[in-house]
């Protein structure tokens, strides 16, 4: 099964059309975005002619779009998930916000592993910071990790990539996970 959270209209519309044209039928779509509490949150979404994502930090000049957000702890005990294998997480400087609505489950390892797009300049935006991500993830059990023959492999936060100015996705493994 796939859960994919998308609050963008336009790219949740596109995710719904690419599902049903390739007969997708293991992925429930939901039109919301994951954060801290369940709310409306303003999504800002860039003009057209800017590759860029939506991001929920204010753009002057884009498009302002209220949006519904739950979090990942309502989420998961409503779904009965017991185990997320992958979990994906690339919200524009918002992560923040979805590590806190989902700190219960991830706390308890039900998150195997996480993909998660470490966006200093935006993070910093908001006066967070990749160094404040990581230690939120740590505090939830999770450690930086590289791939080794198909498998999460743990890695060491001594050498994790903290500088604000860089911007790269992360993965990590839950230390459950490792056991």
């Amino acid at each position: 099964r796939v859960f994919a959270a998308e609050p963008n209209p336009p790219t949740f519309s596109a995710l719904e059309h690419h599902l049903t044209v390739n007969r997708v039928a293991n992925v429930r779509a939901l039109m919301c975005g994951l954060a801290d509490t369940p709310r409306v949150l303003t999504l800002h979404a860039p003009p057209s002619r800017i590759d860029y994502n939506a991001t929920v930090l204010p753009r002057a000049g884009w498009t302002r779009v209220d949006v519904p957000t739950r979090t990942l702890d309502h989420c998961v005990s409503e779904w009965a998930i017991e185990c997320i294998d992958l979990m994906k997480i690339d919200v524009e400087g918002a992560e923040p916000l979805v590590l806190a609505g989902g700190a219960n489950a991830l706390a308890r390892g039900v998150v195997r592993h996480a993909m998660i797009e470490m966006n200093g300049p935006r993070l910093t935006e908001p006066g967070s910071g990749p160094r404040q991500l990581a230690e939120t993830l740590d505090r939830l059990g999770f450690v930086p990790a590289t791939l080794d023959g198909g498998r999460a492999v743990a890695g060491s936060w001594t050498l994790f990539d903290v500088d604000p100015s860089h911007e790269t996705d992360c993965l990590f493994v839950h230390r459950r996970a490792l056991a």
